[in-house]
């Protein structure tokens, strides 16, 4: 499924989007697919300074006025981008597990873990000239917690930001809602992560941050360019600065099939993809790397049709898409809210097959948030393909309601070829128990304010997933604005909270979140499909790219968001 927005998208890597979750080429020790006989995406030689990189990704920001940590929402594609002219203020080591120093040195706990004092880097600057200290940290914060949506994301679990100290300007204090033994992982792996210079955040501004590359231009939907930071603030192993590239300009190609047709060509250099069928095709063309990274340590996202359980908009009023106007009308109701339509939906669909027929057969299927090689994964129960038990629930649901048709409207990205395929799938397969759907063809920013408005009956989603289980708290809390599918578990929450406060891998950690799994197979909320895999394919002259290192400029890092990439250490040959 093609994604547009994505998990990480609002405020974490845990994605909220359109489309499914990748595992791009980010680190060393994912799986590395050499097209043809090419080099991977491993530095070949000394790197070569200078050089242009054209970039093809599949999303664009809603505005390059307001696109920042603090206000922008990213997906992988936005990661990408973020990557280029933001540093977060931790990273995550390979082993998914933990933080290490960037922007920031240290994040050291209260007892309960409701506190954590973050210690800074000294002597960085932002593009503007400005210092990165405690005060940009603050700022940062307080523009986050503004914000229509991230505000609404990171209110459940931020109280406040504060330096302690006025005489320590590079010392913070992040005040929490909860207590939460793992904390700094959001400091590495979510959008809030990254540092804006506190100018920008002030109004509608260009980008200003401490990262690798610098703002030159920006044509919404088409095509930004980034030139060298050559203040940057980090160097390689060897000592020399970083970046080596003097520019990079990326390209929003939204089809799939355009954009590896754009690296065929030559008109880009390297591209991202979740399309199953053009992956497949990437990894087989000769003079093009494609890598995957589905060894990577974290939870892939899942491709899912989300759905409004509640049947309410995001005011409390009770509606449903008409399926001959195709506007949310509060003069209908929703045949979704009812728990056995819900489970008839899950039944009817075979997921291997749609595994084979809309994901190219590229990934695995999902029955949950994780994988089953996840420490926190055990069977959860989610039905398995069994129409006859889908016809039997929606004729149990005729009979007590007096119905005489079971119908809704799914949301999908009209532009996207994927997804047309997918709706013809998924159509096909509730037709056969009794299940009639009809398509909202919308562009990618209509259907993500539909799912932030809540009003959509179902929506074509990718989301969750990452090295850290918690990063999905926003999207499960119950009464949580960001929790688009309305689905009202205080069991599900009362495990994710316990789970929250646990030592990391203990038994009421790892069991607690394995409990929040088998939750959502007893509510579908989601209609859970495939792990979507994201794949980076470059030319064979595009070298060092599939790994990138923490500000030691020795041990392997994971990017944010699978399928994101950071393009410090990658040079032109």
């Amino acid at each position: 499924m093609s994604s547009t927005l994505n998990r990480r998208s609002f405020l974490t890597h845990s994605a909220a989007t359109v489309g499914g979750i990748a595992l791009a080429g980010s680190v060393v020790d994912e799986i590395l697919v050499p097209a043809a006989g090419a080099t991977t995406g491993i530095g070949v030689g000394a790197p070569k300074i200078g050089g242009t990189l054209r970039v093809g990704l599949l999303s664009e920001q809603s505005s390059n006025q307001t696109f920042s940590g603090a206000q922008g929402k990213l997906d992988s594609a936005g990661f990408t981008l973020a990557n280029t002219v933001f540093d977060p203020l931790f990273v995550t080591p390979t082993s998914g597990k933990g933080w290490l120093p960037y922007l920031a040195l240290s994040a050291t706990p209260n007892a309960n873990y409701t506190e954590w004092t973050i210690v800074l880097r000294r002597g960085v600057e932002f593009h503007n000239g400005t210092p990165f200290n405690a005060a940009a940290v603050v700022a940062n914060y307080k523009s986050a917690a503004a914000n229509a949506t991230v505000g609404l994301g990171i209110a459940p679990l931020i109280k406040d930001v504060t330096q302690p100290n006025p005489a320590d300007n590079y010392s913070v204090l992040y005040t929490l809602q909860l207590p939460y033994t793992t904390f700094p992982v959001n400091l590495s792996e979510q959008q809030i992560a990254y540092m804006a210079a506190p100018s920008a955040l002030a109004g509608p501004s260009n980008p200003i941050g401490t990262g690798p590359f610098k703002y030159k231009s920006w044509i919404l939907n088409e095509t930004s360019t980034w030139v060298k930071n050559a203040k940057y603030w980090r160097k390689d192993a060897a000592g020399r600065k970083l970046p080596y590239l003097n520019e990079i300009e990326f390209k929003v190609i939204v089809d799939d099939t355009a954009r590896f047709e754009a690296l065929q060509s030559g008109s880009i250099d390297m591209m991202l993809t979740e399309a199953g069928p053009v992956i497949k095709q990437m990894l087989n063309t000769r003079g093009i790397v494609g890598i995957t990274g589905e060894a990577e340590a974290r939870d892939p996202a899942s491709d899912c049709i989300m759905l409004n359980v509640a049947g309410k908009d995001y005011t409390g009023q009770s509606g449903a898409v008409n399926p001959s106007t195709l506007q949310y009308d509060h003069s209908r109701r929703s045949v979704l809210t009812d728990i056995r339509i819900r489970q008839a939906c899950a039944y009817a669909i075979n997921r291997n097959q749609y595994l084979s027929v809309v994901d190219g057969g590229v990934g695995f299927t999902m029955n949950g948030i994780y994988r089953p090689a996840s420490p926190f994964y055990k069977n959860p129960g989610y039905p398995s393909y069994n129409p006859a038990e889908a016809k039997k629930l929606v004729a149990a649901y005729k009979k007590a309601t007096g119905a005489t048709k079971v119908s809704f409207v799914l949301d999908i990205v009209g532009s996207s070829s994927e997804q047309i395929t997918e709706f013809e799938f998924i159509q096909s397969q509730l037709a056969a128990v009794g299940i009639e759907i009809t398509s909202r063809p919308v562009q990618q920013s209509v259907q993500i304010n539909g799912a932030i408005l809540k009003t959509y009956e179902a929506v074509t989603w990718n989301q969750f997933g990452g090295t850290e289980p918690s990063l999905n708290f926003v999207w499960f809390d119950s009464g949580n604005f960001l929790n688009f599918a309305q689905n009202d578990d205080p069991v599900l929450t009362k495990a994710m909270l316990t789970a929250m406060a646990a030592k990391p891998y203990s038994a009421s950690y790892i069991s607690n979140w394995a409990k929040v799994n088998t939750q959502l197979a007893k509510d579908i909320p989601y209609l859970f499909m495939a792990a979507t895999v994201y794949a980076w394919g470059a030319k064979t002259t595009v070298q060092n790219w599939a790994k990138s290192t923490a500000a030691d400029a020795k041990t392997a890092v994971l990017n944010p968001d699978a399928g994101a990439i950071r393009l410090t250490e990658t040079w032109i040959s």
